[in-house]
């Protein structure tokens, strides 16, 4: 069994998003711009024209990538892409 030090990071595939929302928390929008890690993509709740709520895609520069109907269907989207989600509240 391997043992990890405080502080020392997961493989990706290891990683929940829970834990690198967790890493990324302290990260300003420009900063977050700026790693651009094609992998990484966020979702925010958006309310469309009939007011019924959905979620918009977004690379990590902030260019739209699609709108889905839930987060169920945005996770599943984005991990056939083999990229990584991080929910913006």
């Amino acid at each position: 069994m391997h043992s990890q030090s405080a502080g020392t990071l997961q493989p990706r595939a290891n990683r929940n998003s829970r834990e690198i929302e967790t890493m990324l928390s302290g990260v300003s929008s420009l900063q977050f711009q700026l790693l651009g890690l094609a992998e990484m993509t966020y979702a925010k709740p958006v309310h469309i024209e009939t007011g019924i709520a959905a979620y918009s895609i977004h690379a990590a520069d902030g260019t739209p990538l699609a709108m889905v109907d839930d987060l169920a269907t945005a996770l599943a989207l984005v991990g056939e892409h083999n990229m990584i989600l991080l929910r913006v509240h």
